[in-house]
């Protein structure tokens, strides 16, 4: 949550469909995405339990490891990212999601072609719901498996898998689209660009502080 004090105006963020590539590979894509995330976690090792880098917050403990931030993706809406790992558990084989992976990418943007006009009928009776709703989480393996859930209210039944039911709201299998694989490559790859950068020139220091006491 992410309050400036003044009245809060709620626009759930939405993702817009672009003309698709004539060359795009969505197992070849999957298979590089899972191992950015590797990567990703590789550069967090010497990290302390807890860190609050520039524009990253890190959290080890035991069951788990998260990274988030809150950024301009595209340098326009700010958008809320968490990448987190289970260590000892296949989190993309749960409910049936069939991919093998450690990793669980969550953006906060709503991701469904499908019930995109429905999802905007809720948002404009329902804005603060439909914001706190609008999250989509992403699954890669390195074998170049792929699946994507996204959260919706109980108000919209559908005929789809369910994959997380949390009582008032449930995650269900979406389709993966090109647009996709876009934000998913440009959250993690500035998630990797951010840790690579802390870990260069956080113990280098170029600049003296002159130190002048004044009399009072």
């Amino acid at each position: 949550m992410h309050d400036t004090g003044k009245k809060r105006i709620y626009k759930p963020k939405i993702l817009r469909s672009l003309p698709p590539a004539p060359s795009f590979s969505p197992e070849k894509n999957a298979g590089v995405l899972a191992k950015l995330q590797e990567r990703i976690l590789e550069l967090t090792a010497s990290l302390p339990g807890e860190l609050h880098l520039d524009r990253v917050y890190f959290k080890r403990n035991k069951n788990r490891t998260t990274l988030t931030m809150y950024e301009p993706l595209f340098y326009t809406e700010m958008i809320d990212v968490a990448l987190t790992y289970y260590p000892g558990e296949r989190v993309g084989n749960k409910s049936g999601l069939s991919v093998d992976t450690q990793f669980q990418l969550t953006v906060d943007v709503f991701s469904d072609k499908e019930l995109q006009e429905e999802f905007v009928k809720f948002a404009k009776a329902h804005p603060r719901e439909a914001q706190h709703l609008a999250a989509t989480s992403y699954f890669f393996d390195a074998k170049g498996h792929f699946t994507k859930v996204t959260r919706l209210p109980e108000e919209m039944k559908l005929n789809r898998k369910v994959v997380f039911d949390y009582e008032f709201e449930k995650d269900y299998l979406s389709e993966m689209t090109a647009e996709d694989f876009i934000l998913a490559e440009r959250a993690l790859t500035f998630l990797t660009q951010q840790l690579e950068d802390y870990l260069k020139w956080s113990k280098v220091s170029l600049l003296d502080l002159a130190v002048v006491n004044e009399k009072f």
